[in-house]
């Protein structure tokens, strides 16, 4: 979805033009930026993070100017759990006419979306981060931007309207960006998804995955991963349960993050480890990667409980 974004829209773009992105993209809201900045020369602003990991409102309205043609942030950042404040970059985004995108991929599980009242022009996600199938997702656009603001890039059957010899016309939207054979099963797969999600209910969700947050965050500073500095180890990312969701990342001092999920892993427990395709801003904190705890729905405190024994465990093994 953001690579047809960016491949649809940049081309409007000149060297005068600059677009704003955050600190804590995911590569999927980079990669595309920066090798369409290459072709059209326009500039890639990025918005600063305070002490607390939070997006820095100052730093917004500094950098989103009148030469601003596009915003886009994650909502949810993969690696620190921080929560954008959408409508206030939305606001800023409004006031110069810039066009607002939307990576709601960490969010889509963990958080109810309006997209009317967040009033965005476009927003992404994808299937796998639901509980659903993998290879599906959703680029949702408003009606008139979908007709009038992008145009396909990829091409085949389905897509178009009449072909000639000579040339071709395409389909309407969103049939025109939907070259090939759809991903049927997928599709109803995401579907399912989307109806277990609903069904559970918003407010069931947000209570238990932020009880189980709040758990692990107090249960890990309470051990030697107190502390919150990457440098000195800890939690990378907000320290409380203000403004972030249930993905806890962390590093102990001296083990690598893939020698700690190694040795947790031989507890049952499953997490992620290394740049978690956001490694500039792992960089930015001189970090060679963290282990990364994400809490769904289905987990328990139980889960919580064994999985906090396992990273005592891997410090006292490394001695820390």
């Amino acid at each position: 979805g953001l690579n047809q974004l960016a491949y649809s829209l940049s081309p409007r773009l000149t060297p005068r033009d600059n677009i704003v992105l955050t600190r804590l993209e995911h590569h999927a809201n980079l990669i595309p930026w920066q090798v369409m900045a290459k072709h059209y020369g326009f500039e890639i602003r990025f918005i600063e993070l305070t002490n607390n990991f939070q997006l820095e409102l100052e730093s917004a309205k500094k950098l989103i100017d009148k030469n601003t043609k596009i915003v886009s942030f994650a909502l949810v950042s993969n690696v620190l759990g921080t929560v954008a404040p959408a409508a206030e970059l939305i606001k800023l985004a409004r006031a110069v006419r810039a066009t607002t995108i939307i990576d709601a991929a960490q969010a889509a599980a963990h958080l109810p979306i309006d997209v009317k009242k967040l009033d965005c022009d476009w927003l992404v996600f994808s299937g796998h981060k639901m509980y659903g199938p993998n290879g599906i997702g959703v680029l949702y656009g408003k009606k008139k931007l979908l007709e009038e603001a992008v145009e396909p890039f990829l091409f085949g059957g389905e897509m178009v309207g009449e072909v000639k010899y000579e040339s071709s016309t395409w389909n309407d939207a969103p049939h025109r960006f939907e070259a090939g054979t759809p991903n049927i099963a997928g599709a109803i797969g995401l579907g399912a998804a989307a109806e277990f999600i609903m069904n559970l209910g918003w407010d069931k969700i947000l209570k238990h995955e932020a009880s189980l947050t709040k758990y692990v965050l107090e249960s890990l500073s309470s051990s030697s991963l107190r502390g919150g500095a990457p440098e000195g180890g800890g939690v990378f990312g907000p320290t409380n349960t203000n403004n972030r969701m249930g993905v806890i990342s962390f590093s102990i001092p001296g083990i690598h993050p893939h020698d700690i999920a190694e040795i947790i892993n031989r507890d049952h427990i499953a997490i992620r480890a290394g740049f978690h395709c956001a490694e500039p801003l792992h960089r930015l904190y001189g970090l060679p990667g963290t282990a990364r705890i994400s809490i769904g729905m289905y987990n328990t405190k139980d889960d919580m409980d064994v999985a906090v024994a396992a990273i005592k465990k891997a410090a006292k093994i490394f001695s820390i």
